[in-house]
């Protein structure tokens, strides 16, 4: 009898951990994604400068995924998030100049205004925004 009540305490247990794992996992997945586009828009504005090259990346919310493209030429297209991961672009994503959904990597360290959100599946997961300033300050929130 005491058996069968450490069994069935070991099973409410799991239950409920296995529940906030998967929270868990799903907020790291929509972090880690966010980075991964944050990170990029980093590095490629550092290339802009070094290179004196404009870049420039497009997001496309009905592929899910982005392309970089370095004075016009493709460099790399890259899915949001990684696969079996269900984050993806939220609505249309609008930078200046022209609230296109291209955002404008300049020579000079600078970049278009405008913002990317990303969503998940799981309505337990926040939204979060990717923020570009005119000045090349990159925030996520």
């Amino acid at each position: 009898m005491e058996l069968l009540i450490v069994i069935a305490l070991i099973g409410i247990v799991t239950a409920i951990a296995s529940a906030n794992f998967k929270n868990y996992r799903d907020r790291t997945n929509m972090r880690e994604a966010a980075r991964e586009i944050s990170a990029d828009i980093q590095h490629y504005k550092q290339r802009a400068v070094s290179e004196s090259v404009p870049y420039s990346i497009t997001f496309n919310a009905g592929a899910n995924n982005y392309t970089i493209q370095r004075d016009g030429t493709t460099v790399v297209t890259k899915s949001v998030g990684k696969e079996k991961v269900p984050v993806s672009i939220n609505g249309t994503p609008s930078f200046s100049p022209g609230g296109t959904t291209t955002l404008e990597l300049y020579t000079r360290g600078t970049t278009g205004n405008g913002t990317i959100e990303l969503k998940h599946v799981s309505p337990k997961v926040k939204n979060i925004q990717i923020t570009t300033s005119s000045m090349g300050k990159v925030s996520v929130k």
